[in-house]
């Protein structure tokens, strides 16, 4: 249930962030390029995060597996962040309200830390 939960944040947090890199062309090329490249980053991050989550969901009892998840979750939430600094003029332009996201930000890395690897 918890992994469900956690896939459920990530791809909602995924799908909020990326989509919300507009191409206003009133926005300005270089803030465009910049919101760009952050979005290939934190989709390299996700997949990475995908992998792990991928890899320990098949042996839950893999303490190794289970870490490396935690570690790449981690990263990526930390990704995400960077990735809302990066572009928060896009996405208060297309979701409005940042704190919804940043809420659900929080609530992954809690999940992420409270699951316990033996």
């Amino acid at each position: 249930m918890k992994t469900t939960n956690i896939l459920i944040l990530f791809f909602t947090l995924l799908s909020l962030t990326i989509f919300s890199c507009g191409d206003d062309p009133d926005d300005g090329v270089q803030l465009n390029s910049q919101c760009a490249d952050a979005a290939e980053q934190l989709i390299d991050f996700a997949s990475n995060y995908t992998t792990a989550l991928t890899a320990w969901s098949g042996d839950p009892t893999d303490s190794v597996k289970c870490e490396a998840f935690k570690i790449a979750g981690q990263e990526y939430v930390d990704e995400l962040e960077d990735y809302i600094d990066d572009c928060r003029q896009y996405i208060l332009e297309s979701a409005g309200n940042l704190s919804d996201i940043e809420s659900s930000i929080e609530s992954t890395r809690k999940s992420i830390n409270d699951i316990g690897c033996s």
